[in-house]
């Protein structure tokens, strides 16, 4: 806002006099400057503004326009992040309505809504969430193109990975898993959806590559770096231990991330879904559990080095746990209520109702959570002392948390 597109070509900026090397809260407010008078202070006083040029540049554009719009204050940027995840979850809602019914939907949602990585990283001002919001809308669009056959509807796909692929890195292979089950279902390429997805998904990366060169004095060396860096093994053991130690920080945050509960229901929930595969084949249903999980577990995969700094990067999997778990649990309280112990409750509605009330009792987990996390932030449950209650810089711990021995880190000098 302050140098213009002609100085920015809408990529963002830090200010290298605020910036240090480890980020903390803390460290990007600039010194003797109080929060009143830090928009005043980033518009008007002293910058040394340098390139950041990592990531498409649809968010901070859409940032500014929210600043622009609503005035300099801090709950204007984080609206960008709040707005696209409560649009994400109600497609996401819309989807399972689609593909189940309306109680399988309900407890998918309660699920994708309270899970302690969407419940905080919903606000989060990166690129997940409107990235996110953008898979589901292709996901959505595709489920009905494929119902009405419509063309129109493929538009809708072309628009979601145009508009996710300006957001965020990971629209590149949403698009083309899409594609590749679409084809694996109908065994053969159906060539309007090949340019709605893959295509358009690759001639997008293109595009935003080359502003990045633009940018960047035609050079994209500091990207290429930085997605060496990030797909690559930083801060691991080296040798035979590196996927060990790997694999360990992965679960530690998707211990933190979707609650310890969903570690126990997962295994018995994926057994439900093969055998549900075995049953029905690649169906639309099957077809969007498969495009968040592997979307979620590619996106880890790719980009390793996030498994040591950011837990968030596993935010794409917010729809995978809620769909499958939800399908599973609501699965589950239809065969409960058809127990013959149950049966014997003359009272149909009293009968459904106590089934529910058993598949739902996992939720008491997720319903604890404010309690959960005073423990947590207080150390009496996992001992961070120092660091974010909720997302500690795994590199900078003093020492480990409670954890089972299979989920324990390494020690703090690997």
């Amino acid at each position: 806002i302050r140098f213009g597109l002609g100085y920015t070509k809408g990529q963002d900026y830090f200010d290298v006099s605020v910036i240090v090397p480890v980020i903390t809260p803390t460290d990007t407010r600039p010194q003797g400057v109080s929060d009143a008078q830090e928009f005043q202070y980033f518009l008007t006083g002293p910058a040394h503004p340098v390139l950041y040029g990592d990531h498409p540049a649809l968010l901070g554009l859409t940032i500014a326009g929210s600043l622009l719009l609503f005035g300099f204050h801090f709950w204007a940027v984080r609206l960008v992040p709040i707005v696209f995840t409560l649009l994400a979850l109600l497609l996401f809602y819309r989807l399972m309505t689609l593909l189940f019914n309306v109680r399988v939907a309900a407890f998918a949602a309660l699920l994708f809504s309270t899970f302690p990585i969407a419940a905080f990283y919903g606000r989060d001002v990166a690129h997940e969430a409107p990235t996110l919001c953008c898979e589901m809308g292709m996901a959505l669009c595709y489920v009905l193109w494929r119902r009405s056959g419509r063309r129109g509807w493929l538009l809708g796909v072309a628009g979601c990975v145009a508009l996710g692929g300006a957001y965020g890195w990971p629209m590149l292979f949403f698009a083309w898993i899409l594609f590749a089950l679409d084809s694996l279902a109908a065994r053969r390429v159906h060539w309007g959806l090949a340019l709605a997805t893959a295509a358009l998904s690759t001639a997008v990366f293109a595009l935003v590559l080359l502003q990045i060169d633009w940018v960047s004095g035609w050079s994209l060396s500091h990207l290429s770096s930085k997605l060496a860096e990030r797909s690559g093994s930083y801060g691991a053991e080296p040798g035979v231990f590196q996927a060990y130690y790997w694999l360990k920080y992965v679960l530690h945050h998707n211990f933190l991330d979707f609650g310890p509960w969903t570690m126990l229901a997962l295994p018995v929930a994926l057994v439900f879904l093969w055998r549900q595969f075995r049953q029905e084949g690649l169906s639309p249903r099957i077809m969007m559990i498969a495009l968040f999980g592997l979307g979620g577990v590619t996106h880890i995969l790719v980009f390793r080095d996030g498994a040591y700094v950011h837990d968030y990067w596993q935010f794409y999997l917010i729809p995978f746990y809620g769909a499958l778990l939800g399908w599973s649990g609501a699965l589950l309280a239809r065969r409960l209520a058809a127990h013959p112990r149950l049966a014997r409750l003359r009272w149909a509605p009293a009968r459904t109702q106590a089934a529910w009330l058993v598949a739902f009792s996992a939720l008491a987990f997720i319903m604890g959570a404010p309690i959960i996390y005073h423990l947590y932030a207080s150390g009496h449950l996992l001992r961070f002392p120092g660091t974010n209650p909720v997302t500690p810089l795994l590199g900078a711990l003093p020492h480990q948390p409670r954890l089972p021995a299979a989920l324990r880190l390494p020690d703090a000098a690997t």
